[in-house]
Order: C-alpha cells, then sequence, then structure tokens
C-alpha cells in the first residue's frame, strides 16, 4: 500500500485495499497470502476469538482445516457495498406521501470503514425518522381500504407459489457472476461496464419472470433476488455514467477524480416503466462544515506497474 498511499500505507478502509490488491492480481503479482505465524503467543492469544459472531466463524475455519494463526491463507478480496439509497429529507420523508425511509436507505454512509458505523446511524435517524412517522400517521385520517385492491396485491404476491420454474438461488448466482467480477465492481471501465448490464438485462428480461417459490420462506428469497437484480442494475448504470474516479468509485479509463463536472450526485428515477438518470449538483452551500480536503487525495492508483 505505500506505493499507492505513502502517508497513510496500510492503515486505511477497505475501500482501497481492495482495489489496490485488484491492480496487483491484474498486474500478475497475485495471489495473496495471510501469515500470522510470525505473532507472539501473546498476540495470538489477545487476538484469538471468545465469543460471539467471530468465535462462531473461527470456528468454522477450524473445523474446515483452516488455523489463520498458523497456516498461511489465501486471502479473498472484500467487497462492501455501493454508496446510494432514497432521496429523503433531514427527517425522513420521502417524495411519495406517507413514504419513510432511514438508516442506510437514505444514502449516509460515508462510504469509509468505521466500527459500529451502522448501529449509529440506524439509532440516531431511526428515532428522528420514527418521530416524523408518527407525526404523519397521528395527522391522517382513517380511510376505506379497497378489498378488491388488497386482493389484487395478494395474488401477484403470492403468484410464485403456484407454478414451476426456477429457484431464487440459481437467480441469484447469475447475478453475482454479472456483478461480481473485479472488471465490473472494483476496476470499472466502460466494456466491462456495457457487458454486465446486457447480462443483467438479461436475467431482468428473461430469468425473473420464471422464478418460483416452494413455500414461504423462498418467497422471501425470491423477492430478495428480485431487488438485488434490481439493485445491481441501478449500481451498472450510475458506475458507467460517472465518468472519473472517486472514493470507492474506480473507473480504469477515468481514473481521476472530476469535481468540475462530477459534484453532483446521480438521480436514477421510473419514467414510463424505464429508469431515468440525471444529475443534481451537491449543494455545499447549506453545508454547516465545508470541505477543504477529500480522503481520497491520499491515494494514486494510476501509479502501478
Amino acid at each position: 500500500m505505500d506505493k499507492y498511499s505513502p502517508i497513510l500505507g496500510a492503515n486505511t478502509d477497505p475501500h482501497y485495499i481492495v482495489k489496490a490488491m485488484a491492480i496487483e492480481a491484474k498486474e500478475g503479482r497475485g495471489p495473496f497470502y495471510l501469515d500470522c505465524s510470525p505473532m507472539k503467543p501473546e498476540d495470538r492469544e489477545l487476538m484469538t476469538p471468545k465469543g460471539g459472531w467471530m468465535a462462531l466463524n473461527y470456528q468454522k475455519l477450524l473445523d474446515m482445516g483452516m488455523n489463520f494463526f498458523e497456516d498461511k491463507l489465501e486471502w479473498e478480496l472484500q467487497l462492501r457495498m455501493p454508496v446510494g439509497g432514497i432521496v429523503a429529507d433531514i427527517e425522513g420523508n420521502t417524495s411519495v406521501p406517507g413514504l419513510f425511509v432511514t438508516g442506510t436507505a437514505r444514502a449516509t454512509d460515508p462510504a469509509v470503514y468505521m466500527g459500529g458505523w451502522n448501529l449509529c446511524l440506524c439509532a440516531v435517524t431511526g428515532y428522528i425518522t420514527g418521530k416524523s412517522a408518527a407525526r404523519y400517521a397521528k395527522s391522517r385520517k382513517p380511510s376505506q381500504i379497497d378489498e378488491n385492491e388488497v386482493q389484487k396485491l395478494k395474488n401477484n404476491l403470492f403468484a410464485p407459489l403456484q407454478k414451476e420454474g426456477m429457484p431464487p438461488k440459481k437467480v441469484l448466482t447469475e447475478t453475482q457472476k454479472a456483478a461480481f467480477p473485479y472488471d465490473v465492481c472494483i476496476l470499472k471501465n466502460e466494456t466491462s461496464l456495457k457487458k454486465a448490464l446486457s447480462k443483467i438485462g438479461s436475467i431482468r428480461d428473461e430469468l425473473l419472470p420464471q422464478l418460483q417459490a416452494k413455500d414461504a420462506h423462498y418467497l422471501m428469497k425470491l423477492i430478495e433476488v428480485r431487488s438485488i437484480a434490481f439493485v445491481a442494475e441501478l449500481f451498472l448504470r450510475a458506475s458507467l455514467m460517472r465518468t472519473e474516479s472517486r472514493a470507492g468509485h474506480y473507473r480504469e479509463d477515468y481514473p481521476r477524480r472530476d469535481d468540475k463536472n462530477w459534484l453532483q450526485w446521480i438521480i436514477i428515477s421510473r419514467q414510463e416503466n424505464k429508469l431515468k438518470l440525471s444529475t443534481k449538483p451537491v449543494p455545499f452551500d447549506k453545508y454547516k462544515f465545508k470541505i477543504t480536503r477529500c480522503y481520497s487525495d491520499n491515494f494514486d492508483f494510476t501509479k502501478s506497474g
């Protein structure tokens, strides 16, 4: 990491480490290994998980014959999440009356690794949005439920239970194959993004209509897969549109940050059943604390080789 960031080196968040690993592997310097064998016994004891989910994962590795304190293990890239969400005001109101969003659905994740960040985000924005939703509910008069409309919604929801077709797992795997290659989600470029979009389009038009569920559990999984495929398409379209590199978004064909043209949000909406992408300038004039420098200035991923 010293080559890519002389100041921070390896003391940085996963986005940039993953990016560097992908570049190194592409240029033939992979694979990567985790080797903790030189650690002192007292350090091993300190780092050995004692409880919770970390201990469960540690025990699973041991059961599979992998001990990361003694063995030299191949290390894979870590994929985090794209940063985006539903447009909402500070109280969680959206443009749809009665629809509120909170947490990471509001696109307030900073896109860098912070321990406990999502828990804090959930607690604070959930409290604010909850009060806003309660005020809205209190102000509304009870309305008459249209039973015919409810029945139509139920019929549509449960339709996959009544037919033969493709299990959700298979469609999920195809979606992952389209969106997860390193040249699609890490080292992006126009060619790979368009190729991935074509695959996602085929999944949307050909595979999703074939989904079926054998019970309520798999019906939930089916709905999740539909959403995953939809978000994958949004991710790819936005990545293709943003012709620059910024934070966790890296375009090999546009490796520099472009503040002149891209200090903007990408807004995706649906019009006439088609996705429409537009941009909106980031309202820096409304920010109490002005941006004086960017975290990504610590890195230069064009200096490879």
